[in-house]
């Protein structure tokens, strides 16, 4: 209507613009009131329109304000108790969700759904399973257990999905939703508590025992309850570690329920101090050591589902009473070296000291042992010499001594390595060392095929040095001479000197024994060997000491000598053959 009144103006304009000039004033008046006539008409028609289009809208908005004043509809209201629960690893909270029907009418099939975000489960009581009907000022509650069974801490939400029906006419139901979050938090145990194990043990053995200390302090705004008895100990199985009860008596772990005393209840930021006793078994394994404590905090007073653990962890230096000390004062790295250690240090005391030492033995011990202990040598010797001691130690005495040893068995060690390996082991030695030295040293009771035997086990050959040395029975005026029998040393002042031996053949003698006699004198041969063919001759052969004239200066048989004034005057073969 709007275009139409305005095409009606705009050709009245036209017509009134053309005619303008050329009619009457009265034809011009009666076209100007036409024109404000048609307008009139075209405006009356559109306001005509728009009232028709008003009209429905007013009958909608009082539809809407009908239905929402009918005081037969229900309305659903959800509340959740406890929307933000704490919920630590292996622990679990709880949460109440209430509905209620704040309405005059009835909600119908009322069922509840979860969405769980987080890695948690959730069980409610009622169970859910299950669709109900709310009446006009009714209310219902779900008791809603959340529970985390992991190790890990959890957090996330948990969406409560609440469908029903709204409406008086059952066969029309108008279907409705609500929900409710449950934002379930885990805080880190840090932040509820701090615990630490402090000690002033810089060793522990059976003879001097310690305490720890656990101090532990609530950094929450909550009460938290340390069960002593629940504490868990991880830690070698030769310490001990017990509460120290106040009354002085000494704890033990309770096997079913702990005393009262054992249970200590910390207000926001108090801290306390739990001691224990630490001891340790007769036999331990030196070393360092680390104790482990697992302290369980349950926040809020026992409460299951509320316990936070926390870890501290202390390092101890377990040994045996005064074996550190020994070690250090005789500068050996380990009580395993002790036997051959102890036994090299006895033998060359024992030798310094003469005893069972004859005047003969002017030399060093026959095993040599360096004066200083801490040569490569004298530790080879010693780990030599322990090794056996301590695995026979372990067959008899203590199986588990390379594992746990205790002081009785560095004493029965010590023991044994003294009287059994130092004095009994030196007595061996010194016999077999006058065993062999009465096998090679010359004696003046000695025959000439003896002489040759020994000179074999010397090493000497049949050729030796010949000497020239004052003669003491003659005033030391004249000079004898004689074959060296020996080595001379320079730690003896004295050495064995002798005569010649003398070999006559007996007619009916073996020629190839002859013959070989010559040999080995003509090379310089094994004494040995000529020895054993002077014996194969048996009585066809004469051996013995060559006599010295009566007015000369030799000696007659085997003759210890001062080495002083002695002269070397060339080298001959000390087997003579007529």
């Amino acid at each position: 209507m709007i275009v139409v009144a305005a095409l009606i103006g705009e050709i009245a304009g036209k017509m009134t613009a053309k005619t303008l000039f050329a009619r009457k004033r009265w034809e011009l008046s009666a076209a100007v009131l036409a024109f404000w006539l048609i307008v009139l008409i075209g405006a009356t028609c559109m306001g005509a329109s728009e009232g028709a289009s008003s009209r429905p809208a007013a009958t909608g908005a009082q539809a809407q304000t009908a239905s929402d004043g009918n005081s037969s509809t229900g309305k659903l209201t959800v509340e959740l108790v406890q929307p933000t629960p704490e919920l630590p690893p292996n622990g679990q909270a709880t949460a109440l969700l209430v509905v209620r029907n704040t309405g005059a009418g009835t909600l119908r099939s009322i069922r509840v759904t979860a969405v769980i975000n987080a890695a948690v489960a959730l069980e409610s009581n009622p169970p859910f399973d299950k669709a109900l009907d709310l009446v006009a000022k009714g209310e219902f509650a779900w008791a809603l257990t959340v529970s985390n069974k992991g190790d890990d801490q959890a957090s996330g939400n948990v969406i409560l999905r609440i469908d029903y029906s709204q409406g008086e006419d059952a066969a029309k139901p108008v279907p409705q939703v609500a929900h409710a979050i449950i934002q379930v938090t885990s805080h880190d145990s840090a932040a509820v508590a701090e615990v630490k194990m402090e000690s002033t043990l810089e060793s522990l053995d059976e003879q001097h025992p310690g305490k720890v200390y656990l101090l532990v302090t609530n950094k929450s705004d909550r009460s938290l309850t340390v069960s002593r008895d629940k504490i868990i100990w991880h830690k070698p199985s030769f310490i001990k570690i017990t509460p120290d009860v106040p009354d002085g008596t000494e704890g033990d772990r309770p096997e079913k329920t702990a005393p009262a005393d054992a249970l200590l209840k910390l207000s926001p930021n108090q801290m306390q101090v739990i001691p224990f006793d630490v001891g340790t078994l007769s036999k331990v394994q030196s070393g360092k050591h680390l104790l482990v404590a697992i302290v369980p905090l349950e926040l809020g007073g026992v409460s299951p589902g509320r316990i936070r653990n926390i870890t501290v962890t202390k390092e101890v230096q377990v040994g045996v009473i005064a074996e550190s000390t020994v070690l250090k004062l005789l500068g050996i790295p380990s009580f395993l070296f002790i036997p051959g250690f102890i036994a090299l240090i006895i033998w060359r005391l024992l030798w310094k000291g003469g005893l069972f030492r004859s005047k003969r033995d002017t030399g060093s011990f026959p095993i040599e042992i360096a004066e200083n202990v801490l040569t490569a040598q004298f530790l080879v010797a010693a780990i030599t010499i322990s090794i056996p001691v301590i695995w026979l130690y372990i067959l008899i005495v203590n199986r588990d001594f390379l594992g746990n040893y205790g002081l009785s068995d560095l004493v029965n060690i010590w023991m044994a390595s003294v009287l059994l390996l130092g004095i009994g082991g030196y007595c061996l030695i010194i016999g077999g060392h006058r065993l062999q030295m009465g096998r090679i040293t010359p004696s003046e009771k000695d025959e000439a095929i003896d002489m040759l035997w020994k000179l074999e086990r010397q090493g000497l050959g049949v050729c030796l040095d010949q000497v020239e040395f004052p003669a003491p029975e003659k005033g030391d005026q004249r000079i004898g001479s004689a074959f060296l029998l020996q080595k001379k040393s320079p730690e003896r002042d004295t050495v064995w000197v002798g005569p010649a031996i003398e070999v006559r053949w007996e007619k009916g003698a073996d020629q190839k024994l002859k013959d070989e006699v010559d040999i080995q004198r003509a090379l310089g041969g094994n004494p040995g060997k000529l020895a054993q063919c002077l014996g194969k001759a048996g009585k066809t052969v004469h051996v013995g000491w060559k006599i010295p004239e009566p007015d000369s200066t030799g000696i007659a048989g085997p003759r210890e000598i001062p080495t002083a004034g002695m002269k070397d005057i060339g080298v001959d073969c000390i087997v003579e053959v007529s």
